[in-house]
Parts: structure tokens; sequence; C-alpha cells
């Protein structure tokens, strides 16, 4: 086979595993309320303790609750909120924009924030990363009491990920299987382990901000990844391209998730077929952050808030 042809193929494939791991979870489960109990009465008209009694919020207590079907006047009692507030504004967004009801409503909140409110907000850092600027605004033109924080910033591990995908490793016509894995990680070292480079932060801002041309340009000019080197040579048959597929989510559940049964599959691909894996091997490891660890933190990679709370 083609191994350059073929690590093209798999290497997207491996991304694809990478980047499409998500985190499931049992859902926790909750008594629907049904159609039956609202029957007594309009949605409208409920009471507090009705409104208690169908919230999927568990126990949560209510001193007084009105349900808002119409969203102009949800919008309203909004502002209303901010414009009565004396002390303090804790704010939970998933989008905050700068369209105009938006910039009416950042209006009240600055001008509460410039009458001694202390206005605290967390927005959903992935949603939002194109208007980082807004929030900058926001906190300067507060005064000092607006504060913001971000749900879902990088952490220290996706950071060193993208280090170790942005750095370059030789080229060599038969590489050992692990090659370029072991010298980005001693190329780390003597950097003294940083949590970015300027490739790094290029390949992060391409990411969040969903722009493939910085990715692009971060992983072949930092790392020294073409793409079209790969594309060389005919294609793998579909049978050779399965098993490609096959051994990329073995080495993904083997240095990701740590699978004790993968390993040994692993290395007994290694082991038995060398020759035409080592390259690959030797590529995909060497360009995946396998070697940084950070798993579970890949798999909530997109998680985000999806809440509209206003207190």
């Amino acid at each position: 086979m083609n191994s350059k042809k073929g690590f093209g193929l798999l290497l997207a494939s491996g991304l694809a595993i990478a980047a499409c791991a998500t985190f499931k979870s049992e859902t926790a489960k909750r008594e629907i309320a049904s159609k039956e109990s609202w029957a007594p009465t309009s949605a409208q008209k409920l009471d507090s303790g009705k409104i208690e009694e169908l919230s999927s919020g568990g126990k949560m207590k209510l001193k007084t609750a009105h349900l808002i079907i119409d969203n102009d006047r949800a919008f309203q009692k909004k502002l209303e909120m901010v414009r009565s507030a004396q002390k303090n504004l804790r704010l939970v967004y998933y989008i905050w924009s700068d369209d105009y009801s938006s910039s009416l409503f950042n209006a009240e909140v600055i001008a509460a924030a410039r009458r001694g409110v202390q206005v605290q907000i967390l927005v959903d850092f992935i949603t939002n990363y194109e208007r980082l600027d807004l929030f900058s605004y926001l906190e300067s033109a507060g005064q000092g009491n607006i504060k913001v924080k971000f749900y879902g910033l990088p952490p220290e591990e996706i950071q060193r990920a993208a280090v170790y995908m942005t750095i370059p490793c030789s080229k060599v016509d038969k590489p050992a299987a692990d090659q370029c894995k072991n010298e980005k990680l001693a190329l780390l070292s003597q950097m003294g382990n940083p949590k970015q480079t300027w490739f790094s932060q290029m390949f992060l801002s391409g990411m969040y901000g969903r722009n493939a041309a910085l990715i692009s340009l971060a992983t072949k000019i930092g790392g020294g990844f073409d793409p079209a080197a790969y594309k060389q040579g005919p294609p793998p048959s579909p049978q050779k391209l399965a098993q490609l597929k096959q051994f990329a989510k073995i080495v993904f559940q083997a240095a990701v998730k740590n699978d004790a049964a993968a390993k040994l599959k692993m290395q007994l691909a290694l082991t038995n077929y060398g020759d035409d894996l080592n390259p690959i091997m030797n590529e995909l490891t060497g360009r995946l952050p396998f070697a940084m660890g950070g798993g579970d933190e890949w798999d909530h990679l997109t998680d985000y808030t999806h809440h509209k709370l206003l207190a």
C-alpha cells in the first residue's frame, strides 16, 4: 500500500475521531408533567405553587413565580429587573450579542453598574468568542462594577495539545512508530513545556473562531504538516481503507482512553505489519496530541452553557 496516501486518509479519520468524541452521561430521571395537569387553568393564570410543581428545576423553592409566554413581555421583564437592581446582578447567558435589543439591554446593564450595582456575567466562551471585544467594553464601561467570566475556556491540557500539534519533527524515509512523538516531547522539554506559543495561539484562535484557514496555517507552518504530500500515489482499496480506519480507532482507544485491550491490539498490529504501519503510526501520534493526555478534556471540548438566567 502507499503509506503516504493511506496516512492522509487515516489522519482524516483520526482527526474526526478526536474531534467528534462526545461526552455521554446518564440524564437524571424526572417526572414529566402530564397534559392533564395543565387542564384546570390557563398557562397565564398559574400561581407560584403550580409553577413550582410543574417546573423541571427539581426541588427549587420559589417565593414568587410568573409564567411569561410572550417574548416581548419577557424582554421587558428583564429590563425591569436590571433597572430595579440595587446591590447585585448575576447573569448567565448562552449568547450575548450586540443587535438592537441586546444593545438596549447592554446599556441598562452598564447604567446599573454605574449607579453602584455589582454585576457578574457568565457567558459561553465558544459561542461568544467572536465578541470578546464587547465584553472588554462592558467591563470598561462598567467602571469596575462589571465582571465577565467565560464558561468553556480552553483548559491547560488543550493549550498544551495545541503547542504539540504546532511544532515540527524531522522527516525520514523509514521512521520508527514513535519517532516524531519522541522528538516533539524532547523539544517541548527543552522549551520548558510551555502552555502557549505563537502558532498554538493561532491554532486555538482558528479552532474557537471556526476559521479553518488559521488552523491550516498553524499546523502547516508551525507543525510542518502538508496534506498535499500525502496525496501521492494511488488511493488504497476500500478494504485497506476500512482496515486503516479500524487501526485509527484502536490507536485512539489505546492512546487517549488508555484501554488495555486496544493497547494490545495496537502492539500486535505494529509487530505483524510494522513496515506498513510504522510510518502511519509515526505521523498519527506525531501530529495528534495522544502523548499529551487530557482525553477527558477533548471529550468536553464542545460543552457549552445554554442557560439564560438573570438574578
